[in-house]
């Protein structure tokens, strides 16, 4: 399901690059929310849903470069945690496909204690493929299905 937002929202990012001129262009900022649905990290529902701004430039020769702030919220169980996030997601014009990821994806903490999902650091996707092996380095819970203690607090 991860993977889902993410090529979604990297879907959003490749349509810039088909508009893009060689001049250089003003930022362009699109604020929103999704609607919550089940992130497929339990066994069970938990939902997401999250609050957005994206911020793009698009340089002289076609590289977006797309900043993203955002406010993550999953929920299950009468209980609710949330992110603060900011990443960076780039788009060389030469190669669409490949979305490079790099910032504060997910870090969700249990109120007063310690993270229980992180998705920290840099990593790769082929929009092609999304089920292919990514470049990643870092701390990739959702990629790395390491979601036991996350999951175990929405159950209990």
């Amino acid at each position: 399901m991860c993977r889902l937002v993410l090529l979604v929202s990297s879907a959003i990012v490749v349509l810039f690059a088909f508009v893009s001129s060689a001049a250089a262009q003003p930022p362009v900022v699109v604020t929103g929310q999704t609607t919550p649905v089940d992130s497929g990290y339990c066994s069970s529902p938990v939902y997401r849903s999250d609050v957005f701004k994206l911020t793009t430039i698009t340089q002289p020769d076609g590289t977006l470069i797309t900043h993203i702030d955002r406010i993550l919220t999953f929920a299950a169980n009468g209980k609710t945690l949330t992110s603060d996030d900011h990443f960076t997601r780039f788009v060389d014009p030469a190669q669409p496909f490949l979305i490079d990821i790099a910032g504060h994806l997910i870090a969700v903490e249990l109120p007063g204690q310690w993270p229980v999902l992180l998705e920290v650091g840099h990593f790769v996707v082929d929009v092609r493929n999304p089920g292919a092996p990514i470049i990643e380095a870092g701390q990739h819970d959702t990629l790395d299905h390491d979601t036991a203690a996350f999951c175990a607090y929405f159950a209990a």
